[in-house]
């Protein structure tokens, strides 16, 4: 008798965790079926990566899911997807594969528009092609999750990242095209200059955007430098460097604070990759454990640039010499 209450009771228990598992399986799952409020997209995409599963050729070739396993398994959440691709059905064709391995693997991903000749030559004419861009990528993921992020332009730089106009003209075109198709998806802006938060202020929030809009800006996008005379110089984190991080994040947490628009910061890079790339291993996780601890206390999400800089595409598997700096950004 005792052997079957015995039983009874682990059967009883199995059930009731089953049950609980389901409930929990199936409150997560609504929240991709719903519209995703600012604060809590915030609060889901934590850490990320730029990612160029959609951006260049051989990275196109190369891409398979075990990348998005990859970073889920460390802990990060989010991949921002760039794309400059035209809106043909071979690029649908990339993005559905890399979009459904994220939203399938529990990463948010952030597709993000690289509006290039608009950017080069804002008139009425690139305007329109990008405006085009938009209207069929809208239409085609009108009905995915809204855990699928639309990130208005990667980056504000050349003729039109000094051009408040030109960027808030884009801004009011692009929403207004994707709203007709997408009412409640949330929407990224981002400011002048190289998404410097600095010109937050400039930004004129479409109307259109209603209360499904984020705006980004970045930091040390390209990495700290050696140089001393740069603004971004890091040498080995003396109060002064490290006060000169402090205050570019304060600027975009009092933006946030005042306006009330959830921001998060899409690109940040640990070292100067593209421009020397001389900082030591040792040296970026400093700088990286500092930076990281420093949004993190604002709760403010981000993005690391970028992944093929720790993620070996051709043996899919990180890199062992960034470990410890993996390590670092995963903690």
């Amino acid at each position: 008798m005792k052997t079957l209450l015995s039983l009874l009771t682990i059967l009883s228990l199995m059930f009731i965790s089953c049950s609980a598992s389901s409930v929990e399986s199936d409150e997560d799952n609504k929240i991709a079926d719903r519209p995703i409020t600012p604060k809590e997209m915030q609060r889901m995409m934590g850490r990320g990566f730029d990612v160029q599963w959609a951006e260049f050729s051989k990275k196109i070739e190369l891409y398979g899911e075990d990348e998005v396993k990859a970073i889920r398994q460390k802990g990060f959440n989010t991949a921002r997807i760039r794309t400059k691709l035209p809106a043909d059905e071979t690029l649908f064709k990339v993005l559905d594969r890399c979009i459904n391995d994220c939203l399938n693997n529990g990463i948010i991903p952030v597709l993000a528009y690289n509006a290039l000749d608009y950017e080069l030559t804002p008139n009425e004419m690139t305007l329109a092609e990008c405006a085009e861009w938009w209207k069929k990528i809208a239409e085609h993921y009108a009905h995915s999750s809204h855990r699928l992020v639309f990130n208005l332009n990667i980056e504000w730089s050349d003729v039109a990242g000094k051009d408040y106009e030109a960027i808030n003209l884009y801004n009011q075109t692009i929403a207004d095209i994707i709203r007709q198709s997408n009412p409640t998806r949330i929407l990224i802006l981002s400011p002048a200059r190289l998404s410097n938060p600095a010109y937050l202020d400039q930004m004129v929030i479409p109307t259109s955007c209603s209360d499904y809009v984020m705006a980004e800006w970045h930091l040390y996008a390209a990495g700290p430098s050696k140089d001393p005379n740069s603004k971004k110089y890091w040498h080995t984190g003396t109060e002064e460097e490290k006060q000169n991080i402090r205050d570019i994040i304060n600027l975009g947490v009092e933006w946030q604070e005042r306006t009330g628009i959830p921001t998060w910061i899409g690109a940040w890079m640990p070292g100067n990759y593209n421009k020397g790339d001389d900082y030591t291993v040792e040296e970026q996780c400093i700088f990286a454990s500092f930076m990281k601890s420093e949004l993190e206390r604002y709760d403010l999400p981000w993005a690391v640039n970028s992944l093929d800089k720790f993620y070996d595409i051709y043996n899919n598997c990180w890199y062992d010499d960034m470990q410890p700096l993996i390590d670092v950004l995963a903690k």
